[in-house]
Parts: C-alpha cells; sequence; structure tokens
C-alpha cells in the first residue's frame, strides 16, 4: 500500500519535472531565437543601410561630376 503511493508519488514529481523541463526549454529556445533574430535583422538593417548610402553617394558624386 505504501510502495503504491510512494511509486504514484515519483511518477507525478517526475512529470511534473519533466513538464517543468519542457516549458523552461521551450521558453529559452524562444527567447535565444528572439535574439538571434533581432541581431540578425539589426546587423543586415546596418549592412544595407550602408549599402543604399555608398550608392546615393556614388550616385549623386556622378550627376555633380557630370554638371560641372
Amino acid at each position: 500500500m505504501v510502495a503504491d503511493i510512494t511509486k504514484k508519488v515519483i511518477q507525478i514529481a517526475i512529470q511534473i519535472v519533466t513538464h517543468t523541463v519542457h516549458i523552461v526549454t521551450h521558453t529559452v529556445t524562444q527567447i535565444a531565437t528572439h535574439i538571434v533574430i533581432h541581431t540578425a535583422t539589426h546587423i543586415v538593417t546596418h549592412i544595407v543601410t550602408q549599402i543604399v548610402i555608398h550608392i546615393a553617394t556614388h550616385i549623386v558624386n556622378h550627376i555633380v561630376i557630370q554638371d560641372n
């Protein structure tokens, strides 16, 4: 009788721990993914901005040289 109750308590405890680990893993993965996407987006935005500025500068310089 006591062994059955102990066994059941252990099973429930294992389920709780497993479920908690799953939730924590899922949450950490979501946070990490968010950070990676945010950082990557920031880097790509920075690179694209630099390229656009570079091209725009060339175009403006070209127009100014043509006008002179």
